[in-house]
């Protein structure tokens, strides 16, 4: 159980503020103070986790600054932009690498500085665009309270990209209101190559470098002011070419390069089959929330996130699997405003076995086994992780 109190660091100083630069745009600039102290090779679970990567090591001392200007929901037209800046010390952790012939040990953690954030969106009516690299969490968690979002969580570092949908919950033609649309599409690229490199063994397993990054979700939500309401609709991400580099024994065994053409960005919406798979690396949830508001105006809400690697997830033939949670909301300000329980099972994995005759060309065994989903982990991608970071949960 998680209560809304949460430490993020063992100290913390904010200085919020704001600035008129005209009648219409108000600027918001922000300067804190971050300090963190652990023992391990990392920081403590619930520190590290969202927290957009902003804390990863067991030891640091961070200073951050930030200016922004939010778009205003109330008006048909609006734009807002945002740049963010952390930079301080961290301390670091050892890996492993074959260099060169040989084993060593290096140490890594976060650079001096880095740019967390730089944006700028617009809005027309319901409509909204966003380039850049800007920090969003789950469109259905309390990501203060939360484990976190399986498919788009506030855990990693924010990637350059643009990113188009509804600005809100829209009201659907014909439906009086009962029945409303959220829609998002994302494409990205993560700028995480050198990190990559700085922290792969170079010996065996593979590493993968220019990938791009896919999101979209829809969510069909019932009338929110009536007493109960309830939400449902699917999130699903990609992630699509890039080159793999496999090693063994430290020599380069083999490298791959899945070409970038621009079908390949429709494809990630709609996935098509290549010469034995899916294009790119797909995953994602299936996500409802069951939602009551009692008479007091404090709510109560159902929610699951079922996970889904391939097809028999989307079957959902992964048993228990998901992120199942019930949460408490209350309507004022009080010694608790907020509390959640969630559990989590990804012990499941549609089964144990695996087996497609397109692993194995040639074979005389035409019967399929689907299984062995090994969530956010893929035969030519990393893992579904930004700076080492989960996007998910």
């Amino acid at each position: 159980m998680r209560l809304s109190l949460k430490c993020a660091a063992a100290s913390l100083v904010a200085v919020m503020s704001t600035f008129t630069m005209h009648p219409e745009v108000t600027i918001d600039y922000r300067g804190e103070i971050i300090e963190n102290l652990g023992t391990g090779d990392f920081a403590p679970y619930y520190m590290a986790s969202n927290v957009y990567g902003t804390v990863t090591q067991p030891y640091s001392t961070l200073l951050r600054a930030s200016l922004s200007h939010s778009m205003s929901r109330d008006s048909r037209f609006s734009y807002g932009f945002g740049a963010d800046v952390i930079g301080g010390y961290s301390s670091k952790t050892n890996y492993d690498a074959f260099i060169d012939g040989k084993w060593v040990t290096r140490g890594q953690g976060p650079a001096p500085i880095w740019l967390q954030q730089l944006y700028a969106e617009v809005k027309f009516r319901g409509l909204f665009m966003t380039a850049g690299m800007k920090e969003t969490g789950s469109a259905m968690l309390d990501d203060n309270l939360s484990s976190g979002d399986i498919t788009w969580s506030a855990n990693s570092r924010p990637m350059p990209g643009i990113k188009i949908g509804f600005i809100d919950f829209q009201n659907i033609p014909l439906t009086n209101g009962w029945l409303q649309i959220d829609a998002v599409l994302f494409y990205g690229k993560p700028h995480d190559n050198n990190w990559l490199r700085d922290h792969f063994n170079h010996y065996n397993s593979f590493i993968t470098s220019g990938r791009w990054n896919n999101y979209k979700r829809l969510y069909l939500r019932t009338n929110p002011s009536q007493p109960f309401s309830a939400t449902f609709g699917m999130q699903a991400a990609a992630q699509f070419a890039g080159t793999c580099v496999t090693y063994r024994n430290g020599e380069i065994m083999s490298e791959v390069k899945a070409p970038l053409k621009l079908r390949d960005f429709y494809q990630m919406i709609i996935p098509h089959h290549g010469e034995y798979f899916y294009r790119g690396n797909h995953l994602g949830s299936w996500d409802i929330a069951l939602r009551y508001r009692l008479c007091n105006g404090n709510e109560v809400r159902a929610y699951l996130q079922s996970p889904w690697e391939d097809g028999s997830g989307i079957g959902k033939m992964n048993g228990f699997d998901g992120l199942w949670g019930l949460e408490f909301r209350a309507s004022k300000p009080g010694f608790i405003t907020g509390a959640v329980f969630e559990y989590l099972d990804f012990t499941n994995q549609s089964g144990p076995l695996h087996w497609s005759t397109g692993d194995h060309p040639g074979t005389t065994i035409t019967n399929e086994a689907t299984g062995s989903d090994s969530y956010y982990n893929n035969y030519f991608y990393n893992g579904y992780a930004c700076y080492g970071m989960s996007q998910g949960t």
